[in-house]
């Protein structure tokens, strides 16, 4: 996010040239930071790289809590699995496997 804020949209894409690291791309629907995640992973042509985007808010527990919006258990990291599939993203892309997981998950 940062990089592509601060240098422009295309300078990611420049940056990755010849670059092989499989990419996990994790944010919020009502997170500020959307945006520039998304250009990332846009940017990001390696097929086993994922995306998840999912209903907390952007703070370090991935709550159900965003702003004075209750959305509910649902709404959690923790009730999406999503420490489960970064376990289970890690050790495929250390395994030099496709992760089991779909492309994108929102």
């Amino acid at each position: 996010m940062f990089f592509v804020d601060a240098f422009g949209v295309g300078a990611i894409k420049e940056f990755l040239v010849g670059f092989v690291a499989t990419g996990f791309f994790i944010d919020a629907s009502h997170d500020t930071f959307l945006d520039g995640t998304l250009r990332n992973y846009a940017a990001d042509s390696n097929p086993r790289s994922r995306l998840v985007v999912g209903p907390w808010g952007h703070d370090d527990w991935l709550t159900h809590l965003v702003g004075d919006r209750n959305l509910g258990v649902a709404g959690s990291g923790d009730a999406f699995g999503l420490f489960d599939r970064e376990l289970e993203f890690y050790s495929a892309a250390i395994a030099g496997e496709d992760p089991p997981m779909a492309r994108v998950s929102v």
